[in-house]
């Protein structure tokens, strides 16, 4: 994906009062014709508060659409990106990766 204008730096004052999702564990269709993606937050997820980090967040499964995150929901995309390597393990190390943006999204939909 491509990179986007708001500096890394900057996304938890953008934030401002929310959830920072740092790491899934997993993402996975759960209605492939209406673009709907299931996943949980796992390690390093945080409440914002102010745009500060006031207290760790206990895993949490979203389903949401990939159409509404994308759309309306899309508030920015981060500048830099992450290199994240594939972590397949199933029968050999996988060499796929990918460099992804952080993205700044409003109305996660979540369902625990």
């Amino acid at each position: 994906m491509t990179a986007g204008t708001l500096p890394a730096a900057e996304a938890l004052a953008a934030l401002g009062d929310g959830l920072w999702i740092e790491n899934l564990w997993y993402l996975n269709y759960s209605d492939r014709r209406a673009a709907r993606v299931t996943g949980m937050s796992r390690f390093a997820s945080y409440v914002v508060e102010g745009g500060r980090v006031v207290a760790p967040l206990a895993p949490m499964r979203f389903d949401d659409s990939l159409l509404r995150l994308f759309g309306e929901g899309l508030q920015a995309v981060t500048r830099e990106r992450s290199f994240l390597p594939d972590g397949d393990t199933w029968g050999a190390r996988s060499l796929n990766a990918c460099r992804c943006p952080g993205l700044l999204v409003s109305g996660l939909r979540f369902t625990l």
